[in-house]
């Protein structure tokens, strides 16, 4: 539409066409464009395109930030569900009529830090059936050992255990109820402190730590566990 100047001077707006060229631009040319249009309504134009080009701009930065939020999230997501432990029931390996009683379910085993901790679960219609808890958290730990003179000589490849065993007594309406269970791997200074070289002036190093765990549940009577948990 046509605008006037404070001389009431008719001045035609800068088409859809026009503002793009502006705005892709030099600045001079879009200095120029405000001097041709004349007066204080092509500068007023011209404050508008400034305008939508900062806000073009932050929508692009607002743009590139939700893009590297989502990467982050899909990073977290990847190493959540690399590290889930997978846990498998198997009462064909209890007494007949075993089940997990009502609000109980199987356990869940969840690994922080070098700690290892385990829910707490009841089983019901086991009869004067005991069972036996263990949960085995295995450390393997990747190295190298170094000579006097700084070079890297023989890698090496060592898992260290650690056990914890319970042994579940039956209650006298025929429920196991297992506690919570938890166990500790194997720190990489520990590891050191007990580990030599072939070579005793070799200077041993952990480059690598990774951190495994199996929690079984087997009942007396019975050579398969009837709850096997590992991550």
């Amino acid at each position: 539409m046509p605008l006037r100047t404070d001389d009431e001077k008719e001045v035609t707006q800068p088409s859809g066409e026009e503002i793009t060229r502006l705005i892709g631009g030099s600045v001079p040319a879009v200095r120029a464009g405000a001097l041709n249009a004349g007066g204080r309504t092509a500068v007023d134009a011209n404050e508008r395109l400034a305008s939508f080009w900062a806000v073009t701009k932050e929508k692009e930065r607002g743009q590139v930030k939700r893009l590297g939020l989502i990467a982050v999230l899909a990073t977290m997501l990847v190493g959540f569900s690399a590290s889930a432990a997978l846990g498998v029931t198997n009462f064909a390996n209890a007494p007949s009529g075993a089940h997990y009683a009502q609000g109980s379910a199987e356990p869940v085993c969840t690994l922080t830090g070098l700690t290892v901790s385990c829910t707490g679960t009841t089983i019901g219609g086991v009869g004067n059936t005991n069972a036996t808890v263990n949960l085995t958290v295995t450390s393997t730990f990747t190295g190298t050992c170094t000579n006097p003179g700084g070079h890297l000589v023989e890698p090496f490849t060592r898992q260290e255990t650690t056990t914890t065993t319970s042994v579940i007594t039956s209650t006298r309406n025929g429920q196991l109820i297992v506690p919570a269970q938890t166990a500790t791997a194997v720190s990489s200074e520990e590891f050191l402190a007990n580990f030599e070289c072939p070579n005793p002036n070799w200077t041993p190093a952990v480059t690598g730590t990774a951190i495994s765990f199996v929690y079984t549940l087997t009942f007396a009577g019975f050579t398969e566990p009837a709850i096997t948990v590992t991550g």
